[in-house]
């Protein structure tokens, strides 16, 4: 594979969601090839004709494109090469390399089951590869997969993360290279595609060390120089099982539903395995490409935890303008109305943001009126001298001109004077009244914004409440 520019590849199979595993696959494959000044190529592996679909495909290039990360080639599919495939692997049948298995897929299952019934560990014993002429005569009009022969000695190749890894020829069976319906395996295909692609480092999962001997074989069986190859570490739960829905979300779409921003996972899913400066985490996109280091990614398992996420989360909210911000959630449909206000409510917000669906699941008192108060406040708040006190408050700021969060606060204070009370007294009642929850931000300056002839009725619907609950 003589070719000085360095090519990767990023090639999920569509039948499902888009893993964090995947995620972090893709992006590692993106920062390698934008940090040596290389082409990262999109290839869709969709030969599984039964699982894959059309609405997978699109969940992929939607994640991709959410995380920021542009394919220079392709998406090339797999399914459009079956004659590709086919006519390679003829190839390697008429030299002798590979040879025609009959054996029916249910047989072999069952042979396998018995194996591993007796405890015993399965290999295919070349059954139709000892066929002689007269015994593959009456199968000739039969169907027939394709079977690699496996030649004997050890596969030993490099891996930029782990050093040379080697496996013994026996461990290996004589594997299918084209099923009896025609299709690739997907060992055959990777290689094939990968050859054609003219990849040059292959960086995926550490789940694929055992394909790699035998697509090494595949290569040395054409004589093509075979790509390097990175196998990553594993990705497990905050309980170091491997991750799983059990652990929460796991897809980037669930993720991005939930509210965060693509620059927080893109951040988390890099420190999944790599260490890029000392005590530094934080980290914006163009800096991780000039920073990536392949050769430092480690082979020790890395650890995903949504806690971390919801950390990086508020840190890249922090570096935001909140221009930037009401555009991101004007963009997704998160918020709407008055520009002005939606400002306004952004800047008393923000720093209590942990992800962007937090703006109106949060903080909808700014939008609506409470619907609900919270039942500890209710039980602490709901007696006759709250009652009291909310209705001389709500005469107080009735009569007020200016509606400015000092002259609120200075009216709330002075009837707390009045009424030989401690402040707080006035200001938790009203704040529940106001929001329907015992923690807001500044009250004071919410009220302002909220206006007085909201936070008059508030105060007048939850008088109204109060009430009911003492008339019980």
């Amino acid at each position: 594979m003589k070719n000085t520019e360095i090519r990767v590849r990023f090639a999920p199979s569509p039948t499902g969601f888009m893993h964090i595993g995947n995620a972090r696959t893709a992006l590692y494959n993106y920062l390698f090839a934008r940090n040596v000044g290389g082409r990262f190529i999109l290839r869709v592996e969709d030969t599984d004709f039964e699982r894959s679909t059309q609405q997978a495909k699109e969940v992929i290039f939607s994640s991709l494109k959410f995380l920021g990360i542009e394919w220079d080639e392709g998406p090339y599919y797999q399914s459009e090469r079956i004659h590709l495939y086919q006519e390679f692997a003829k190839e390697l049948l008429k030299r002798g390399i590979a040879y025609k298995c009959y054996c029916e897929p249910q047989e072999l299952e069952q042979r396998r089951l018995m194996m591993q019934a007796a405890g015993k560990p399965y290999k295919y014993e070349r059954t139709c590869y000892h066929l002689t002429p007269e015994e593959k005569q009456p199968k000739e009009n039969l169907p027939f997969a394709i079977r690699f022969l496996v030649p004997p000695g050890e596969v030993t190749f490099p891996d930029l993360i782990r050093g040379n890894i080697t496996i013994k020829g026996e461990e290996l069976e004589d594997f299918v290279l084209l099923r009896s319906d025609g299709t690739p395996t997907y060992n055959f295909a990777c290689v094939i595609d990968d050859y054609s692609m003219k990849i040059t480092q292959v960086i995926r999962g550490e789940d694929h060390i055992p394909n790699t001997p035998k697509q090494i074989l595949i290569y040395k069986a054409y004589q093509w120089e075979h790509p390097i190859y990175a196998h990553l570490p594993m990705i497990m739960g905050p309980d170091h099982t491997k991750l799983s829905k059990r652990h929460g979300a796991t897809s980037v779409e669930a993720y991005r539903e939930m509210g965060y921003l693509p620059e927080a996972l893109v951040n988390a899913l890099a420190m999944l395995g790599a260490s890029f400066e000392p005590d530094r985490e934080v980290y914006r996109l163009d800096e991780l490409i000039k920073l990536f280091p392949l050769n430092n990614v480690s082979k020790k398992a890395a650890v995903f935890n949504a806690e971390k996420l919801k950390w990086f989360n508020r840190e890249h909210i922090k570096l935001m303008t909140t221009e930037g911000l009401l555009h991101r959630l004007l963009e997704l449909g998160l918020v709407s109305g008055d520009i002005n206000y939606l400002r306004r409510v952004l800047t008393l917000v923000r720093d209590r943001i942990t992800v962007l669906n937090d703006v109106y699941n949060e903080f909808n008192y700014f939008f609506e009126e409470p619907k609900t108060y919270d039942d500890t406040g209710l039980v602490n708040w709901s007696g006759k001298e709250v009652l009291e006190n909310l209705r001389l408050l709500k005469d107080k700021l009735s009569e007020l001109t200016d509606f400015l969060a000092s002259l609120i606060e200075k009216a709330v204070r002075t009837l707390a004077e009045e009424k030989n009370l401690k402040a707080k007294n006035l200001i938790h009642p009203l704040r529940l009244a106001l929001s329907g929850k015992t923690v807001s931000p500044g009250l004071f300056e919410m009220m302002e914004l909220l206006g007085k002839t909201r936070v008059v009725t508030r105060i007048g619907a939850f008088i109204e409440k109060i009430k009911q609950i003492n008339d019980r």
